[in-house]
C-alpha cells in the first residue's frame, strides 16, 4: 500500500490480498497452456523448423532443474559455514544490505542493482572488491563495515535459501517468467534466433500482468534463492497472501475532499480513491471469502473507511458476484470493476458477469488493449465508468495500441453518457499506421499528447470520474492544498541582504563564462564520439566519459544534443551574414533544440527573445524562449517549464475578471475583451 499512487486514475493502493490463483490472459496460471501456447506459435510461424511439440517442455524445465541443482548446491555449501569457497554465493543479499546506507537516493539504489557479481575469492578480497564497487559519496560504506553487514547478513540469507529449496521444487509459470532469459539463450543455441524470439514473444505475453512482474522481482526465484523478500508480495503470484490489518491502514488515511492536486488536477476536491488489491486478484478465490469479509470488507465500511471511495478491480467478476450476494451487496462506497484487453469471447463474458455483481457503481477497464474491442459486443448499459489505456513496458515484445481504438471508445461512452478516462496510451502507441514516439514510457503525459503535431488536436485530453463519485460525497469549494504525507511545507524564504546580492551577481558572471565553455566542450564531445578518438584506451563512449570526465553517457549526449544546436545557429547567421551574439548555456540550448527540428525557426526565434533582452544572452531564460516560440511559431516545447494553471488558478483568475466586468458594465465601458478573456480561460 502507498499514501500516494502514479496511477492517474486513484489516489492510494491499498493490498489487502496479494497474488493470483486463477490468473487471466496477462499471467497464464496453468504452466501446461503456457508451454503449449510456446509450442504451437514456433510450429505455426515456423514450418521448416526442428522444433518438436513438446520442445517448451523439455527445454525449461532442462534449465530450471540446472537452476535448482545450482540452488540446492549453494544453500548446501552455505550451510556448513561462511567460508572463502562460498562468500560469493551473498553478492546479491549484499547489495540490498548496503542499499539503504544512501538513504533517499533512488539513483545510487539503481546502480547498486546493476552491480556485476563477482567470481570466488576469499571473504576479505570479496570485502575489499565490494566496497570498489559500490557508488562515492555520503553514505558509501568502508571495507570493515561491509565485513561486518556480510556476517549480518549471512545467517538471513542462508534463511532465505533454505525456505526457496523447501518451497520451489518443481517448474510452474512465476518461476518460468524469471528464467525466460535463461531458457530463450538455450532455445537460441539449439534450435536458432528465430524460434528464441518467437518463445520470448509468447512468454511475455502470457506472463506481461505488472503485478506479476513486481512479484518476481521481491518474490521467490530459484535463479536468486538468498535475495531479501518483500513481505508485501506473494512469495509466488499464482499463490494467494492474506495482510490482515492492511485494509484498515488504508481507510485510516487522510481524508482527501475538498483538497487539490497540482500534478493531477483531475482529481480537484474528490475523496481519496483507493485502488483495492491491485497486486492481485483478492475476488480470485472463494477460499478468501471469510477474510476478506471480517478483515477487508469491515474496514471499507468503517467509519474512516466510509471518507474513500474503493476500486475493487477484478478479472473473476462471477466470484465477486457469489460474495457480494453473500454480504448483501457492496458498500455505496466501492465501484465493482472488471478488466477488458481485448474482443474475444473470454473477456467480453466478464462485462455481463460484472452486471450480476450487486453494488451500485461499475466500471470498466480497458487496459492494456491488445486488440480492437468490437463496439456492438460492448453494452455499457449501467456502466458508469470505463478507463482506456494501451499496454506499457520494455522490450520488443509490448503490443501496438492503435490510437484510433481510443478515438471509437471515447465516442461510444459519450453515445451512452459513460464517464471515460483517457490513461495512457501504452509504449508503442500508432495513428494512422504510423509510430508515435513519446518520451513518457508509459505514453501518459497529456503534455506530450498536446505537444504532438498528430495528437494535439485529437479528442484524447479526457479524464472524468462517475457522476456516483460526486453524488457519494459532494465536493464544496473553495479547495485547499493537498501535499503527499513525508513533505513539509516550504519556510518563508529570507531577503538577500546588499552584499548577498553583490556576491550573487558575481557569481553569475562566474557561472556565465563557464557555461561558455560547456558549450566548446560539447562541440568537443560530439567530434570525439563521431570519430571515436577514444577508442585507443576504451571500448565505448560511456566508458571514456565516465573514466575521464567522470560523467554519465546522457549527460554528455544532452551535452552534445546543445552543441549541435550552437554549431546550426552558427553556421546560419555566417550565411546571412549577421553578428549575434550567440547562446551561452546549455539550457538555452536545450530549449531551442525542442522549439522546432528547423534551423532557421530557431534562429528566428532566438533572435527575437535576444531583442527583448537587450542583445545580452546572459540575461536571456528559457522561459523568454519559450514564450518567443509560442508567440512566432504557435508551439511549445516538448519540456515546457511554463507550469499549467491548476483549476483553483483558473478560478481565482475568472474572479478578478467578473469583478473588472461588472464595473466596466456598470460604467458603462466596452466589455468585448474581458468577455474574451473569460471564454478563453473558462475553455483551457
Amino acid at each position: 500500500m502507498g499514501n500516494f499512487s502514479s496511477i492517474q486514475w486513484t489516489d492510494t493502493t491499498c493490498n489487502g490480498t496479494t497474488g493470483c490463483m486463477t490468473g487471466c490472459e496477462l499471467f497464464v496460471v496453468n504452466l501446461s497452456q503456457q508451454l503449449n501456447d510456446i509450442d504451437a506459435a514456433i510450429l505455426a510461424e515456423l514450418p521448416e523448423t526442428r522444433w518438436k511439440k513438446g520442445d517448451a517442455k523439455k527445454t525449461s524445465e532442462s534449465v530450471f532443474d540446472q537452476k535448482r541443482d545450482r540452488m540446492c548446491e549453494m544453500v548446501s555449501s552455505l550451510g556448513e559455514g561462511l567460508t572463502d569457497e562460498n562468500v560469493h554465493h551473498l553478492f546479491s543479499a549484499m547489495q540490498s544490505a548496503v542499499r539503504p546506507c544512501y538513504r533517499g537516493k533512488q539513483d545510487v539504489g539503481k546502480a547498486i542493482s546493476k552491480l556485476k557479481p563477482l567470481e570466488p575469492c576469499s571473504i576479505k578480497e570479496f570485502c575489499t572488491r565490494f566496497q570498489a564497487m559500490l557508488p562515492e559519496g555520503p553514505g558509501q560504506p568502508t571495507v570493515s563495515q561491509i565485513e561486518e553487514k556480510l556476517y549480518d547478513v549471512y545467517p538471513e540469507a542462508l534463511e532465505r535459501g533454505e525456505l526457496a529449496v523447501e518451497e520451489i521444487t518443481e517448474l510452474n509459470s512465476h518461476q518460468l517468467a524469471i528464467l525466460g532469459k535463461d531458457i530463450a539463450e538455450i532455445v537460441k543455441s539449439e534450435f536458432g534466433p528465430n524460434e528464441a524470439k518467437i518463445f520470448s514473444r509468447v512468454l511475455h505475453t502470457n506472463t506481461a500482468c505488472y503485478a506479476s512482474e513486481l512479484t518476481r522481482v521481491r518474490g521467490l526465484a530459484v535463479n536468486n534463492p538468498l535475495k531479501q523478500l518483500n513481505p508485501g508480495f506473494a512469495k509466488e503470484f499464482h499463490k494467494l497472501v492474506e495482510r490482515p490489518g492492511k485494509t484498515m491502514e488504508a481507510a485510516k488515511l487522510k481524508d482527501l475532499i475538498n483538497t487539490t492536486h497540482p500534478s493531477t488536477p483531475w482529481k480537484d476536491g474528490m475523496p481519496r480513491m483507493i485502488f483495492f488489491s491491485d497486486m492481485g486478484d483478492s475476488a480470485g478465490s472463494a477460499k478468501l471469502f471469510d477474510f476478506l469479509e471480517s478483515d477487508c470488507l469491515a474496514a471499507m465500511k468503517s467509519e474512516p473507511g466510509q471518507r474513500h471511495i474503493w476500486q475493487w478491480l477484478t478479472k473473476q467478476p462471477q466470484t465477486l458476484s457469489r460474495y457480494a450476494e453473500r454480504v448483501g451487496g457492496l458498500p455505496p462506497n466501492v465501484i465493482a470493476m472488471t478488466t477488458m484487453t481485448c474482443g474475444d469471447q473470454k473477456n467480453l463474458a466478464r462485462l455481463p458477469r460484472m452486471k450480476k455483481v450487486k453494488a451500485e457503481m461499475y466500471g470498466l477497464s480497458l487496459e492494456p488493449i491488445r486488440s480492437e474491442i468490437p463496439l456492438d459486443k460492448l453494452d455499457l448499459t449501467g456502466i458508469d465508468w470505463v478507463i482506456i489505456g494501451g499496454e506499457s513496458g520494455k522490450g520488443g515484445d509490448i503490443p501496438h495500441f492503435h490510437v484510433e481504438w481510443a478515438l471509437s471508445l471515447i465516442e461510444h461512452c459519450r453515445q451512452h453518457g459513460v464517464a471515460v478516462f483517457v490513461k495512457q496510451l501504452g509504449t508503442k502507441p500508432y495513428y494512422q499506421g504510423k509510430r508515435i514516439k513519446l518520451k513518457d514510457k508509459h505514453g501518459g503525459d497529456w503534455d506530450e499528447w498536446l505537444a504532438h503535431p498528430a495528437l494535439k488536436d485529437l479528442d484524447l485530453h479526457i479524464r472524468e470520474f462517475p457522476t456516483k463519485f460526486y453524488e457519494y460525497r459532494p465536493i464544496t469549494a473553495p479547495f485547499t492544498a493537498n501535499r503527499p504525507a513525508g513533505v513539509k511545507r516550504a519556510p518563508k524564504v529570507p531577503a538577500l541582504s546588499e552584499v548577498e546580492r553583490a556576491r550573487f551577481k558575481e557569481l553569475r558572471g562566474i557561472v556565465s563564462k563557464a557555461a561558455k565553455s560547456m558549450v566548446l566542450a560539447a562541440v568537443a564531445l560530439e567530434e570525439i564520439r563521431r570519430t571515436k578518438l577514444y577508442r585507443e584506451k576504451f571500448s565505448t563512449f560511456e566508458e571514456y566519459c565516465n573514466n575521464v570526465h567522470q560523467m554519465s553517457r546522457q549527460y554528455a549526449s544532452r551535452l552534445i544534443c546543445a552543441g549541435k544546436v550552437h554549431r546550426d545557429l552558427e553556421i546560419s547567421t555566417k550565411e546571412l551574414g549577421e553578428a549575434i551574439p550567440l547562446p551561452e548555456n546549455e539550457l538555452q540550448l536545450t530549449v531551442l533544440r525542442k522549439v522546432s527540428s528547423d534551423s532557421q525557426n530557431r534562429l528566428e526565434v532566438y533572435k527575437a527573445a535576444l531583442e527583448d533582452v537587450q542583445g545580452d544572452p546572459g540575461k536571456l531564460t528559457a522561459r523568454k524562449i519559450e514564450e518567443k516560440a509560442r508567440e512566432i511559431l504557435d508551439v511549445t516545447p516538448t519540456s515546457t517549464l511554463v507550469r499549467r494553471p491548476s483549476p483553483s488558478d483558473r478560478i481565482r483568475e475568472a474572479r478578478g475578471l467578473l469583478r473588472q466586468l461588472r464595473e466596466q458594465l456598470e460604467s458603462g465601458q466596452q466589455s468585448d475583451e474581458i468577455l474574451g478573456q473569460l471564454e478563453t480561460l473558462l475553455g483551457d
